[in-house]
């Protein structure tokens, strides 16, 4: 299978050839010469970094080490989002897109709840589901800060390289500059709560 997918992309696999394995960049520095380049061996070095557990206990210590600022990714419980405003500086509302439990529910139905409780000036960040301008507006008019996606982009990139990326991203242009137009929003900050009217089986949560 390998040598197939080598054979359809001979571009990548020609500079794979030239350049080497692709390496994780960042954290090269980081290694303690236990991979020996292979995908495989990187992978599992990076896998060993990261942090099995988080609790509040580790968060503190990550705060006392670390003056700048720090944004907690994955929070899905009301009372979790509360408490990180204590220890982050912005929290991120996220399931990773369904790829860890894929019957976690949306962020975007404890975004609501979470503005509530945190107040309006506190910074929030969301993802999770968020593929047009439409659903990101619905993340902005719920209480976001700023909304982001991944899988379009990484589709546009696949088909058409940096031209599909910077298509999908005037797309979504595009489609958020629509919505703001039908409902007379000027700019980002007129995307309010006022603006939605949540149906039946809107099922905003708390999961208290």
């Amino acid at each position: 299978r390998t040598f197939f997918q080598a054979a359809i992309c001979p571009s990548w696999s020609l500079g794979t050839l030239i350049n080497g394995i692709p390496a994780f960049g960042t954290m090269d520095q980081y290694s303690d010469g236990t991979w020996h380049g292979n995908a495989k061996s990187k992978a599992g070095f990076a896998g060993s970094q990261m942090q099995r557990y988080l609790d509040w206990d580790y968060l503190q210590e990550v705060r006392d080490i670390w003056k700048g600022p720090i944004i907690l990714k994955g929070l899905m419980h009301v009372d979790d989002a509360v408490k990180a405003t204590s220890y982050v500086d912005a929290i991120y509302l996220s399931n990773h897109g369904g790829r860890q439990i894929d019957i976690a529910p949306s962020p975007l139905q404890i975004l609501p709840l979470v503005r509530k409780k945190v107040g309006s000036k506190f910074p929030i960040i969301i993802d999770s589901g968020f593929y047009s301008g439409q659903d990101i507006s619905k993340g902005l008019m719920l209480g976001a800060d700023f909304v982001m996606t991944g899988r379009p982009f990484i589709i546009g990139l696949a088909a058409l390289g940096k031209k599909g990326a910077n298509h999908v991203h005037d797309i979504l242009k595009d489609e958020l500059s629509n919505i703001m137009e039908q409902i007379c929003a000027k700019d980002i900050k007129e995307l309010k709560s006022e603006n939605v009217m949540l149906g039946n089986d809107f099922n905003i949560q708390n999961f208290s």
